[in-house]
């Protein structure tokens, strides 16, 4: 991996959460989506974390390819169901 990864793991009435240590992100993507980001799937309960590899505009809706950063796993989710775990900027400054 390109960068260390510290993972917090909180439950929270019975869904589990997982958020990297270190970063300050947080919350809705629809608008500042950008490759390389970490975010979860807001349907998942935010179980699993993704980079962001690729972004495409279908129909006028964001939708982005995602690969599991733990699970080897590979995904396309709405950036609607996206919620920014940590941004590309931050990885890239804490390296």
């Amino acid at each position: 991996m390109p960068f260390p990864i510290h993972f917090t793991y909180n439950v929270t009435g019975g869904v589990g959460r997982v958020r990297l240590a270190g970063c300050s992100s947080g919350g809705d993507c629809v608008n500042g989506l950008e490759i390389g980001d970490i975010v979860a799937r807001k349907s998942y309960g935010c179980d699993v974390c993704f980079k962001v590899v690729d972004i495409d505009d279908k129909d006028a809706k964001k939708i982005a390819t995602l690969k599991g950063i733990i699970y080897r796993l590979e995904a396309d989710a709405p950036a609607s169901d996206l919620e920014i775990q940590c941004k590309s900027s931050e990885i890239s400054k804490n390296t």
